[in-house]
């Protein structure tokens, strides 16, 4: 009779490691799934910046020159988000992208100004460019940010849970030892002008 109890005892501890195991593997499988999402929604959001980017021409003192341009986002509270045409407004965590754009000019007026994050606020000289019959707001100059000789023309910040909206686009950092860029309680795409003009080869 001790046997029989004894066996159904360590049946039932057998059936709750099981059960923990399973319960386990499911929420880790869960988590990565989660997270394959947030990446590759950054990175559709990035492709969709880059669909509608647009180059132009200026000449100035006698020299044509080709810019790049990225369209310009929609100051919201203390931050500057995505273009409104965008669909995708929120993270898969519920939280908006914060969108940090920047021109590729600097001897422009720089005349709007963006919402960098809440203690920080930036100008940029925007311009109406039309791309595919559409005509739209694009940045087209501020303080040149470049890296290793390529301009950057954008940060796309998408906020984890842990984000408590202290952020600011100048607190994007770029690691050497891993060689890509990063952020405090959030990850980061970069847009450079060479990719804003390997999509508008004409």
């Amino acid at each position: 009779m001790i046997a029989v109890i004894v066996m159904i005892y360590i049946a039932i501890i057998l059936s709750g490691l099981v059960a923990l195991t399973t319960y386990n593997t499911n929420r880790t499988q869960q988590l990565f799934i989660q997270s394959e999402k947030y990446v590759n929604e950054l990175s559709m959001v990035k492709k969709s910046l880059l669909a509608l980017s647009t180059t132009y021409v200026e000449t100035v003192d006698d020299t044509t020159m080709r810019y790049a341009a990225l369209p310009m986002g929609v100051n919201r509270g203390t931050y500057h988000t995505l273009p409104a045409m965008l669909l995708k407004q929120v993270n898969p965590l519920g939280k908006p992208y914060i969108y940090c754009p920047s021109g590729s000019r600097s001897d422009v007026p720089l005349t709007v100004t963006i919402n960098g994050g809440p203690s920080l606020t930036y100008d940029v000289a925007t311009s109406v460019l039309v791309k595919n019959g559409r005509s739209t707001d694009y940045v087209t100059g501020s303080g040149v940010n470049t890296l290793h000789g390529a301009i950057v023309l954008a940060y796309i910040i998408s906020p984890n849970n842990s984000f408590k909206g202290t952020t600011n686009c100048t607190d994007v950092v770029f690691d050497e030892s891993t060689q890509s860029f990063t952020v405090l309680d959030g990850r980061v795409e970069v847009i450079t002008d060479v990719e804003v003009e390997s999509v508008n080869l004409e």
